[in-house]
């Protein structure tokens, strides 16, 4: 992780644009298109224009088939999908495409695109909407699967330096509620690894997303469980 100058306290939203931001600036190649991004993201659209920031329609499969050949014509495409289930619909050009035919290739072509979509239950807005596939995804080839915890992370994820497909995920939750010690300039995640964010002695948890911080409030409070009366 690289070092930063400035800390900042973010929303989950904030972070994704400010990392897209940067990332835009840093490299032409980056754009971003999908379901309301340009809707959403509008200080994004006035930096950058229609050229590199856009709405699609509601075709999931036409937006990850786009990016993915996109990607193979030396762009960096990062697309919203909004919501995990709707990643189903696009299955054949994340999972097939970009997600195999780097190897495939011989490492001729890349895929260096980033799908952001939400994941998670608990906001009520429907059963087409609340499903959790990073378990489904985590096994496909080619694919890195990665469920920040923080804003911070979140941001990081979104940057699209990889040679292989990355799928960032945020739970709802986290979008609507977390907010957390976010990182300017080049703030970076080496994808691969575990981060220890607070060493001890009697037991580990181990977990990701959301669920992060509910180990890390059970943490806090281990010394007086263990000391309650049974």
């Amino acid at each position: 992780m690289t070092a930063t100058s400035t800390m900042q306290n973010l929303t989950v939203n904030d972070a994704v644009s400010q990392a897209l931001a940067e990332e835009m600036r840093r490299d032409p190649r980056v754009l971003m298109f999908g379901e309301g991004v340009a809707t959403k993201r509008r200080e994004l659209l006035a930096e950058f224009g229609a050229e590199r920031v856009r709405n699609t329609p509601l075709a999931e499969a036409i937006i990850a088939g786009t990016a993915a050949g996109a990607a193979a014509m030396g762009l960096r495409p990062v697309i919203d999908l909004l919501f995990a289930p709707f990643m189903t619909l696009s299955m054949d050009a994340i999972l097939n495409s970009a997600g195999k035919l780097r190897y495939l290739s011989g490492g001729q072509f890349e895929f260096p695109m980033v799908v952001l979509a939400m994941t998670g239950a608990g906001w009520g807005v429907g059963g087409q909407h609340n499903h959790n596939l990073e378990a489904m995804f985590v096994h496909a080839p080619g694919l890195k699967v990665v469920m920040p915890s923080s804003a911070a992370d979140l941001g990081a994820c979104s940057r699209a330096r990889s040679a292989t497909t990355t799928r960032c995920c945020s739970s709802w939750t986290g979008t609507r509620l977390h907010a957390g010690a976010g990182t300017g300039g080049q703030h970076l995640v080496p994808l691969g690894g575990a981060a220890v964010l607070r060493p001890g002695r009697d037991i580990t948890l181990v977990s990701y997303a959301k669920t992060v911080g509910h180990c890390l409030t059970a943490a806090r409070g281990w010394p007086n469980w263990v000391s309650m009366p049974r």
